[in-house]
């Protein structure tokens, strides 16, 4: 199964000067609670990003650059080599978690998107990708604003 999970801003953005530009407590929870104990593939400017391998996750990172990678980090350097090995292990839960181009690169060939959407516009420069019209929304959960956190939506898309 592959799966992809991003939180979004009302512009769609997903980053911002290669960061997060929110902190939504919950929504960390929902995403370790979705990766654990799975296979997360990320970019090489997501990995950078968080700064190190996800614990309790088997790390796959693409990119041009292996070398200096941890020795915990799988590494390809093409999207083909990706894709057979989720092709080829169907039994195996595969999270793409970033950034851009991985989430353009592999949507269409996604089960499933667990999407939060964020209420708010944070003026970010990296976008998730639109949601192909075989995605339906089969579960939305709605948070309210509190105290600096701002309203949220937990959205599952489903093929």
């Amino acid at each position: 199964m592959l799966t992809m999970i991003w939180a979004e801003d009302l512009k769609h953005g997903i980053g911002k000067d290669g960061k997060i530009p929110w902190h939504i407590p919950d929504d960390v929870k929902f995403f370790k609670e979705q990766t654990i104990g799975n296979t997360v593939i990320m970019g090489r400017k997501t990995f950078d990003s968080i700064g190190k391998p996800l614990p309790r996750r088997q790390n796959i990172v693409l990119t041009h650059h292996k070398n200096d990678l941890p020795e915990t980090v799988v590494a390809y350097d093409d999207f083909g080599a990706v894709t057979d090995l989720i092709n080829n292990n169907q039994e195996q839960h595969f999270i793409i978690i970033g950034g851009q181009a991985i989430y353009q690169k592999f949507i269409e060939q996604s089960d499933q998107l667990l999407v939060t959407k964020v209420n708010q516009d944070f003026k970010c420069d990296t976008f998730a990708p639109a949601i192909p019209d075989s995605f339906k929304k089969s579960k939305s959960v709605t948070v309210l604003s509190e105290g600096s956190v701002p309203e949220h939506t937990f959205e599952t898309w489903v093929k």
